[in-house]
């Protein structure tokens, strides 16, 4: 992660273990183990009562073309990627019916980080936002709410 990423996922760290008593479980970069990868991902689900996801700036595609030779094909240029692994991630929250806070970056606008996405268990907010802001932020609430047992 950048520093600026690291200290945005620290912030939300801080909120919420220090002032709103959650226990956080971060999931982080590791070496992979030769079996058994996704399931470790999806057993950590299941024992959780809700999740963020960040969608940082992992790749960039300097030029490529989304969906060659079909109608709705698209020339992409400096087109920032988010890690796939949030795919499967929240893909799993929602399967396990937990709230998902998505924390986007504004370069970061396709898959489960589409502007259009919307369902019951899934907020949206900024990484843009202000540090100080966050808890005062519509959608966090929102999310908050929706975990069981929210203090």
């Amino acid at each position: 992660m950048s520093k600026d990423d690291q200290i945005l996922t620290e912030k939300y760290n801080e909120i919420l273990e220090r002032e709103k008593g959650f226990q956080v479980f971060n999931y982080k970069r590791d070496p992979y183990p030769l079996y058994g990868q996704l399931s470790k991902v999806r057993e950590q689900i299941q024992q959780s009562d809700a999740m963020i996801a960040f969608g940082l700036k992992q790749t960039i595609i300097n030029t490529g073309v989304y969906r060659p030779g079909l109608p709705n094909e698209k020339i992409l240029t400096n087109n920032w990627q988010a890690t796939p692994w949030n795919e499967i991630e929240v893909g799993m929250g929602i399967m396990h019916h937990i709230p998902i806070l998505l924390v986007r970056d504004k370069d970061i606008c396709s898959g489960v980080f589409d502007s259009i996405l919307s369902d019951e268990y899934i907020f949206s907010i900024t990484s843009e936002l202000e540090l100080n802001k966050i808890k005062e932020d519509k959608n966090f609430i929102a999310w908050l709410n929706r975990i069981p047992h929210s203090v």
